[in-house]
């Protein structure tokens, strides 16, 4: 994942396969949160696609922190948790 993330700076092609990649996860993401608010667990809010965007870019950007510092598992287990606690609380939260 390192090397991905170093190459996409310095190889277009391989920074496009980066978003491509990305954006798959968004498309993904997106169509699940699509799903949630129809299926009345989610309630309705921001469109899915930026939502989903700025999600998966949260996940990435602190995964990679916790890649490039050698974060032992301890620090990761404690990433996951706080991302899980954020989209649960951005998906979910009670607007009533």
């Amino acid at each position: 994942m390192r090397a991905l993330y170093d190459g996409a700076g310095n190889d277009p092609e391989i920074g496009g396969l980066l978003d491509h990649w990305l954006e798959q996860f968004i498309e993904v993401t997106a169509q699940r949160i699509g799903r949630e608010r129809a299926a009345g667990r989610a309630p309705e809010g921001t469109d899915a696609h930026p939502l989903a965007a700025v999600l998966i870019g949260m996940n990435e950007r602190a995964f990679l922190r916790d890649l490039r510092a050698g974060s032992p598992p301890e620090q990761i287990e404690q990433t996951v948790t706080a991302l899980v606690d954020a989209w649960a609380s951005t998906l979910y939260r009670d607007v009533g």
